[in-house]
């Protein structure tokens, strides 16, 4: 191993080696991505998942990587492990693609993780707990959870709009049951905002709880209104999206 890693190399070898009777542990490191590293070093080329690591293994990895000098060892390799990386965002999504070199990759990875992440600690997924706790950067938890808030201020704001339309009367008018599309108008916009637990509509700024994914999957299919010269005889049939 010496020969495949430097650091490895003045560890074990020369003025600076820190043991030459003893084992030289390595406790932070993954078993399972140390057995692929060193199946590497030997040249077992046939025993390597070369494809679908799952994210623990490909975190172990990014660490050895790291911490050790091994991407000129496992840059090969790197591509077919990260085939189906993008699948399933976790905290240490983007870690593991700057570590292997994957530029793109990492700002995808960087805004599923702002898009996936909620405050609410009872739920599954990614909480703010779970960004603050990151070893990442100092400021890095305080960048997504800002730009998360961003996100959703600016998907509500559409629904802002849509609300005092319909209130200053600006908003479409319904040429043949104009009571009747009214409430049809209020319901699709108050139906999904109420199943997410924001009304009232937040001001701007203000703290919410959902992740941006689950914002946009509730309004995804909200009624997008037709022109107001636009005649529908049935608004609960004739849905416009």
């Amino acid at each position: 191993m010496c020969l495949a890693c430097p650091v490895w190399s003045k560890m074990l070898m020369g003025k600076l080696s820190e043991s030459s009777l003893d084992t030289v542990e390595f406790p932070h490191d993954g078993p399972d991505a140390m057995e692929i590293v060193l199946r590497i070093a030997h040249l077992q080329f046939d025993k390597i998942l070369d494809s679908g690591l799952s994210h623990v293994i490909l975190a172990q990895m990014a660490n050895l990587v790291e911490t050790h000098d091994l991407y000129h060892l496992i840059k090969a390799f790197s591509c077919r492990w990260l085939e189906y990386f993008c699948d399933e965002i976790t905290v240490n999504s983007p870690s593991i693609a700057w570590v292997f070199g994957e530029e793109k990759m990492f700002k995808d990875c960087f805004i599923d993780l702002v898009k996936a992440t909620n405050k609410q600690d009872d739920e599954r997924g990614i909480t703010e707990r779970c960004i603050r706790e990151l070893s990442t950067p100092a400021g890095i938890g305080d960048v997504i959870m800002s730009v998360r808030g961003k996100a959703i201020d600016r998907i509500l704001s559409i629904f802002h709009i849509a609300m005092q339309g319909i209130e200053n009367d600006t908003a479409m008018q319904c040429v043949v049951e104009e009571s009747r599309c009214y409430g049809h108008r209020i319901s699709m916009i108050t139906e999904p905002l109420r199943r997410l637990k924001l009304l009232p509509l937040p001001s701007e700024g203000e703290e919410i709880s959902v992740s941006v994914n689950n914002v946009e999957a509730e309004l995804a299919d909200t009624m997008q209104y037709p022109e107001s010269d636009e005649q529908h005889e049935d608004c609960y049939d004739d849905i416009y999206r």
